[in-house]
């Protein structure tokens, strides 16, 4: 199976770094079948550089193509916005992370009462 992608790779004028990338995506992606990753075999490099993996998965790409700017700009107009008890939690919350301290959080309500809203602002602050 590797041989071949290697092969492949090598004979559509790839260089032996990218064959090798080719290669240890492939195996990952066959491992994943088996609820096994590349760490599971302690031989293994595990390094894969950034722009590789960009390519192999547009949806990570997607993900990290973000603006910050427009992000803190969202964060900062909407929380004005909350009511108390909104604010108090995201104020909890977000001091529970910047004391680096762990806790568990869990937001409900009924329909309506807008945690889709504040989670929407938590996410965006991350």
């Amino acid at each position: 199976m590797s041989h071949d992608t290697w092969h492949r790779c090598i004979m559509n004028g790839s260089s032996t770094e990218d064959a090798y990338n080719d290669t240890l995506l492939l195996l990952m992606a066959k491992l994943a079948l088996t609820k096994k990753g590349l760490h599971d075999f302690s031989k293994m490099s595990l390094v894969l550089p950034l722009a590789k993996m960009l390519r192999v998965n547009p949806q990570l790409a997607t993900k990290l193509a973000y603006n910050k700017d427009v992000l803190l700009g969202y964060v900062n107009q909407n929380l004005l916005r909350f009511n108390i008890c909104q604010e108090i939690i995201v104020t909890a919350m977000f001091n529970t992370v910047d004391q680096g301290e762990g806790a568990v959080f869990f937001l409900n309500g009924p329909g309506g009462s807008s945690k889709t809203f504040v989670y929407s602002v938590l996410l965006a602050s991350v």
